[in-house]
């Protein structure tokens, strides 16, 4: 009886052990030191910070500005493009450049327009202050455009017999 009872416990032992042995792996590539997962929000700011470390102030606002321009551009990517335009370029024109093609983004949204006037001290000009507050103005004065889905219900009536 004793030999059953230590024969069943140590084919038990060896069947558990195996299936832990079997189960134990890479875990897919999660685990890999390669695989690095980001969102795409991430990768604009990556793209954003790269740029702030061009030499020129044109250099930088050719990419921000080609940047502001791209479709479904987060809230959080504007509102950090805004202050790395602020922070990064000197020119006054290069930073106006920018700001103005992030507002005319169909994509602009609050997040970004509170922080481009959270920011508008720092432009030096009156004038480079107008030019973007007339761009805002523009865009809120633009027709939106409303989306909506018509359906038609037809009632077909049986003939009569």
């Amino acid at each position: 009886m004793g030999r059953i009872v230590f024969s069943s416990g140590i084919l038990i032992l060896t069947l558990s052990l195996s299936g832990c042995i079997i189960s134990i792996g890479s875990g897919g590539r999660k685990h890999d030191p390669d695989y690095v997962h980001v969102h795409h929000t991430d990768t604009i700011i990556a793209e954003i910070d790269v740029a702030g470390r061009l030499f020129s102030d044109s250099d930088k606002a050719d990419v921000y500005a080609a940047i502001a321009q791209r479709q479904g551009l987060s809230s959080k990517a504007q509102s950090y493009l805004v202050k790395e335009v602020f922070h990064h370029i000197f020119s006054e024109s290069s930073k106006e450049k920018v700001i103005i093609a992030l507002i005319e983004n169909p994509c602009f949204d609050d997040v970004g327009k509170k922080t481009v006037l959270a920011n508008l001290h720092r432009f030096f000009s009156d004038s480079s202050k107008k030019r973007v507050l007339q761009a805002m103005n523009r865009r809120e004065q633009a027709p939106k455009i409303v989306e909506t889905e018509i359906t038609a219900d037809v009632a077909v009536q049986a003939p009569a017999k």
